[in-house]
């Protein structure tokens, strides 16, 4: 089933709706898993965490820039290089990446001038 309609293959579903198939982490043994987090696509950016990529002088002025945003309902979006294809045959034990998330990677830099902004647990 395409994520963009119902199940029952009618009308496009909104852009923000969150599919059941999406929410499934595994099957096992007929007993369905749910997730127990779901990224709302309907989250707004609400503050950046550390400094902009220019002030850590780690863009050209072009395209793409790493940056790490706190969005309205608290959790954190994260703007960096897609290597998931590299990575993926070399993960930690115990490290898995599920069809719909990547790893992305972003200067040591920018993480480090966000740690100010993100609070102790």
């Amino acid at each position: 089933m395409h994520p963009l309609f119902t199940p029952d293959g009618g009308s496009p579903a909104p852009p923000h709706a969150v599919m059941l198939e999406d929410r499934i982490s595994s099957v096992d043994e007929g007993n369905v898993m749910m997730r127990a987090w779901e990224a709302d696509p309907a989250a707004l950016f609400s503050r950046r965490l550390g400094k902009s990529a220019l002030e850590l002088d780690k863009t050209g002025g072009r395209t793409g820039c790493p940056d790490i945003w706190e969005l309205d309902n608290g959790d954190v979006a994260i703007i960096g290089r897609d290597l998931t294809a590299s990575y993926s045959p070399r993960l930690p034990d115990g490290v898995t990446i599920a069809h719909d998330e990547r790893l992305v990677v972003i200067p040591h830099a920018t993480i480090v001038a966000a740690k100010v902004d993100i609070p102790d647990a």
